[in-house]
Order: C-alpha cells, then structure tokens, then sequence
C-alpha cells in the first residue's frame, strides 16, 4: 500500500515532503509498536528512553539537563516524567553534593531489571522491519544520517517560511 493510499492524500509539495511525511508515519507506527512492548513494564517509549540514557551513566548520576539534551523527545515534560519514574522505584533523585541547585538523577535496580527484561523484547521489534534486508538498513541510517546531519546544520526557525505537513 501507498503512502497516498495509507493517508487518502495524493498531493505533496514534493518528494521531500513525501519523504518527511512518509518518516512521520513510520515513526508514529514504530512508537505504538514500541509502546505495546514497554507497557508490560509499565513505561511507554520516552520513559523506556530516559531509563536507557541513566543506565548508560550508571553507576553515575545523571542531571536532568543531560537527560533531556541526550532524549529522542525533547519536548516531554521532563520532571513530571522524573517525578512519576521516582514515585513508581525506577529513579532516584539526589541533590548533587557540589551544587545543591542540581538534582542527580540515578538509576535503581528495579529499571535496570526491568531494561534487561525489555532488551529481550527489542528482538520482536527488530522482527517489525524483517522485509527490510541488513543492506537496506544500512542504506536506511545513512540517508537517516544525512537528515540528522542536515537539520543539525538549518533547523528552520517557527517564524521561518517553513510549511508545516
């Protein structure tokens, strides 16, 4: 099936509209899939990504700065998402002994076992993408790459001229 046939829409701007479309859909549907998979621990894919990020700084606290520059989502409410991983034993929060302006954020062992159980499950998400060969994946991230790379360079400011989809 179609892009234009998915949406009930034929009209682009052009083909890097489509494109930006066409990665917008498939992200979305990635994420539901994802979130199917984290809810079994309780968590949903920004939360799963935050616990990602502090288990690569373990045994090392993380401030709620790094946290939200290394996220894929940016714009999540970052201490409502800190204060509710606290509540429900995945976090700790710490005042940092240097600077008592800045709360550590530490990873506990129930989100580490809870990682571990999940990384298991990241297979059956990998199988999401099993007619897409390893070359065509590779091929996938390099042109993902150059995106990352161009938006790194011109991000189109909100008063720009920039169309929205």
């Amino acid at each position: 099936m179609t892009l234009e046939e998915l949406l009930g829409n034929t009209r682009f701007l052009n083909e890097r509209h489509k494109a930006i479309v066409g990665v917008l859909y498939v992200s979305n549907w990635i994420v539901k899939q994802q979130n199917v998979v984290y809810e079994s621990e309780g968590l949903n894919a920004q939360k799963y990504n935050v616990l990602r990020i502090l288990r690569g700084q373990y045994p090392h606290p993380a401030s709620e700065k790094l946290i939200r520059e290394r996220a894929i989502d940016k714009t999540s409410d970052m201490p409502r998402m800190l204060h509710w991983l606290t509540v429900n034993g995945f976090v700790e929060r710490l005042r940092n002994a240097r600077d008592k302006r800045i709360v550590d954020v530490v990873i506990t062992e129930k989100a580490i076992k809870a990682l571990i159980r999940l990384d298991a499950k990241q297979q059956e998400l990998a199988r999401c993408l099993k007619f897409i060969t390893e070359d065509d994946a590779r091929l996938m991230n390099e042109q993902l790459q150059k995106m990352m790379n161009g938006l790194a360079e011109e991000v189109p400011s909100p008063a720009s001229e920039f169309h929205p989809i």
